[in-house]
């Protein structure tokens, strides 16, 4: 099983993290500020056979400050990768939006394309995080290792692109669960 010391869960965590925020995420061009339920971002899972989960969570542009619903959702679409060794994914994510503020210089630096004319959106909250190898090397069910994260903090942010975006780092404390099987729903 590919395993990873509790020591290195942290770090691996924050580069996959910050590699996602500088690199990019995944989207579709459509517009759905409009829509008010984190459901309405994207489609139903796609399966994979190679990861035995779902592939990371693809959601439409949102253009307008997203509501808490809609943050679940956006976390999912900017935090979760595939590459060529395994996939990412983040799961039951549950958060508590703050009221928006101005950028912040120290705290806002880094956010990929930020516009910073436009409010930051404090998150804190939890989650759990997935990464999985190929089934062919670890077996179906038992591919992944789990991360939850118990206590959380992100923020959503509005792009030079007119999009918003959403992240939650990991906090203190998660422990590494092996032998997991992979997600398959959001």
């Amino acid at each position: 099983m590919f395993r990873l010391s509790c020591s290195r869960v942290r770090p691996l965590y924050c580069c996959v993290v910050a590699v996602l925020i500088i690199g990019g995420c995944r989207s579709i061009e459509t517009e759905a500020g409009a829509q008010s339920s984190g459901a309405s971002l994207s489609g139903p899972p796609k399966m994979s056979e190679k990861w035995g989960t779902r592939l990371p969570r693809e959601c439409t542009k949102v253009t307008s400050p997203p509501n808490a619903a809609q943050a679940v959702a956006l976390i999912q679409c900017t935090m979760e990768a595939e590459s060529r060794d395994m996939v990412i994914l983040i799961q039951d994510v549950k958060v508590e939006m703050a009221p928006g503020r101005p950028f912040g210089l120290a705290a806002d630096t880094g956010l990929q394309d930020l516009d910073v004319s436009a409010k930051i959106y404090p998150l804190r909250g939890s989650q759990t995080m997935y990464q999985c190898g190929e089934v062919r090397f670890y077996g179906k069910g038992t591919q992944c290792s789990a991360f939850p994260y118990p206590k959380s903090e992100g923020r959503c942010w509005k792009t030079k692109f007119g999009d918003w975006k959403c992240n939650l780092a990991g906090g203190p404390g998660a422990q590494q669960l092996t032998k997991q099987p992979g997600p398959t729903a959001y």
